[in-house]
């Protein structure tokens, strides 16, 4: 199956799996898909499921992932984290 590269812009992100695109390259936590950044992944999975796409994915490490990098209540450099979304 083939994959989607990483500059394709977020709408065309969901449109790829109506392609036969198996694979998309997302930004990991909350905070880091913003501006020139990939899509968060929780977003792109929570839309691909809207639109009736099957997303086999461990939800749970991706939960866990995203607090790592954008842990409740902090902000950029304050989390001791790198800075996202600025």
């Amino acid at each position: 199956m083939p994959t989607a590269p990483s500059v394709l812009p977020s709408t065309f992100t969901l449109d790829a799996p109506g392609y036969g695109v198996s694979a998309l390259q997302c930004a990991s936590g909350r905070g880091g898909g913003r501006g020139t950044s990939n899509p968060p992944a929780e977003r792109v999975v929570a839309n691909l499921r809207a639109l009736g796409h099957t997303v086999t994915l461990n939800d749970e490490a991706l939960a866990r992932v995203s607090k790592y990098f954008h842990p409740p209540g902090a902000v950029g450099r304050s989390s001791n984290r790198p800075a996202t979304g600025l």
